[in-house]
């Protein structure tokens, strides 16, 4: 049931941008975030470092942890300098893509969290880090704007939301890949200098293929963008977890973590 101030804004929507909204889609997103967030800031043994990680963890640069005052979340296993940290992880239910290899980055980034994440939501700028993309296009914005609060919001809920469609093109792969994705950004909590990015795929139907007979659809499982400020700009933390038919398992698990790292080197 939707409660009356929530009703006073939506007899108050215009008719251009009136649509059929779930008065359940406030919770999803907020619940969608709240796994983002518990997932992107999970330091447990659950993660393993992968690659080049285990060597840089043991230099004498992170042998003393960083005292982060105004970060809430702890331990908390900073970056540093130009390092890229990497580990790989598993969700910790049994269901649909379950088995398929959770990637999670970490990195410094000389620029402030607000210019990434503007950076990061443009979408004319992305072929500048992902060498594979193809493009990506909002399909429909359902609003508009991170800074948003629940009382500004039509709709109920805090923050930007829209659903884009992105293709990318492996070059092991006959075909592109598609996917169409729900992206949801908002401030970390009570932090204003902090955000997050989740993303999560959505589907026309259900079935949710794609009309061209030249593409696949992958599913995000779980995307994250957690951009946390540091002295050096901003630390970016990643969690990647992405289903893709055509894709076998193996390769997948073998190629997630160099992709991952690849991506946030080019950012």
């Amino acid at each position: 049931v939707l409660d009356d101030a929530l009703q006073d804004r939506l007899l108050h929507v215009g008719s251009v941008d009136f649509f059929l909204l779930d008065e359940n889609v406030p919770l999803i997103l907020g619940r969608l975030a709240d796994l983002g967030l518990q997932i992107s800031t999970d330091e447990s043994s659950r993660f393993s470092p992968v690659m080049d990680t285990p060597r840089i963890l043991q230099s004498k640069k992170y042998q003393q942890n960083e005292d982060l005052p105004d970060w809430p979340f702890s331990p908390w296993q900073a970056a540093k300098g130009k390092d890229i940290l990497v580990w790989t992880g598993a969700v910790e239910h049994k269901g649909f893509g379950h088995d398929w290899p959770v990637v999670k980055t970490r990195c410094i980034v000389r620029t402030s969290p607000r210019q990434l994440l503007d950076f990061l939501m443009d979408s004319s700028q992305l072929k500048r880090y992902n060498k594979m993309s193809q493009g990506r296009e909002n399909v429909f914005v359902l609003q508009e704007g991170v800074d948003t609060t629940i009382e500004q919001s039509t709709y109920g809920f805090p923050g930007d939301a829209r659903i884009m469609r992105a293709l990318n093109k492996p070059k092991l792969l006959p075909k592109t890949i598609e996917t169409l994705s729900m992206w949801y950004a908002k401030h970390v909590q009570e932090l204003p200098y902090a955000y997050l990015v989740v993303s999560r795929s959505v589907w026309e139907n259900s079935t949710g293929t794609p009309k061209q007979s030249n593409r696949l659809r992958s599913e995000m499982l779980l995307g994250v963008n957690l951009l946390r400020p540091c002295a050096d700009g901003c630390e970016l933390t990643t969690i990647t977890h992405v289903f893709a038919p055509g894709v076998p398992e193996m390769m997948a698990k073998r190629m997630a973590p160099q992709s991952s790292a690849n991506m946030v080197r080019e950012i």
